[in-house]
C-alpha cells in the first residue's frame, strides 16, 4: 500500500496540470512496429499528456511494447525551440525507487501503461 501511495503521489507531482505533450517535443524510434505509421504514434502522442515523464535537462525514452520507442526532448531543449514556456516545473531525475511503466498504443491513438509489481500479496513471484 505504501508503495502504491507513493507512486501516486510521485505522479501527480510530476504532471504539468492540463498540458498536452507539444508536437516536435519528441523523437520516435520505431522498431519492429507495422500496424501504426509514424504519423499515427506522433499524432497519439500529442494528444496524451507525458509531460510527467519529461525530464528538465536530459532526454527520456518511452518503451513501447508494440515495437518502438518515444524520446522526449529535455524540458530545456523543448524551452530553447518554443515549444515549451518554462522548465522551471520538471524535475532534474525521478527518485531512485520510480519504475518506467511500459506502454502500449492502440490503432486508434490510445495509450496505456503497465507498471511491474515486483512485491505484493497478488504476484506470482510470491508464491
Amino acid at each position: 500500500m505504501k508503495r502504491l501511495l507513493l507512486g501516486a503521489a510521485i505522479m501527480l507531482s510530476l504532471t504539468v496540470v492540463g498540458q498536452k505533450t507539444p508536437a516536435q517535443s519528441f523523437e520516435c524510434i520505431i522498431g519492429s512496429e507495422k500496424t501504426l505509421t509514424r504519423a499515427a504514434i506522433s499524432q497519439g502522442i500529442t494528444r496524451g499528456n507525458y509531460e510527467g515523464y519529461r525530464l528538465k535537462s536530459q532526454r527520456n525514452t518511452l518503451v513501447f511494447d508494440n515495437g518502438f520507442e518515444v524520446v522526449l526532448l529535455s524540458a530545456e531543449e523543448a524551452v530553447g525551440k518554443g515549444l515549451l514556456t518554462s522548465a522551471a516545473g520538471y524535475p532534474d531525475a525521478f527518485p531512485a525507487e520510480f519504475k518506467m511503466p511500459v506502454f502500449h498504443m492502440t490503432p486508434d491513438g490510445r495509450t496505456t501503461a503497465a507498471y511491474a509489481v515486483a512485491s505484493s500479496k497478488y504476484s506470482t513471484q510470491n508464491h
